[in-house]
């Protein structure tokens, strides 16, 4: 963590709340499993080495397409994240 950004892994197993965030902007790089993440209703595939750039406001949420494996992300927020700035909204109908 520094001033400006925070890093973290995120592990999902199933999928992640339809969510925003308010105050943070992210960049998600793919470290292993396969998905796909749902941003503003459309969904994009997902793979190791697959980077994302989400600014804050915008609605997403990864969802694993191999459930018998965790998929891993390096996340990195900016401002560093706080903890709290997650706020789940009702999801779109998704776009393929």
């Amino acid at each position: 963590k520094t001033d400006q950004v925070s890093h973290h892994i995120a592990l999902i197993r199933d999928r992640e709340p339809y969510h925003i965030h308010k105050n943070h902007d992210l960049t998600v790089s793919v470290l292993n499993g396969t998905g796909s993440i749902v941003i503003e209703g459309t969904r994009y595939p997902c793979e190791p080495g697959t980077v994302i750039f989400i600014p804050r406001g915008t609605a997403h949420a990864y969802i694993n397409g191999d459930k018998r494996f965790v998929s891993a992300a390096f996340v990195v927020f900016s401002p560093p994240f706080d903890g709290k700035d997650r706020i789940v909204v009702e999801e779109q109908s998704t776009r393929d």
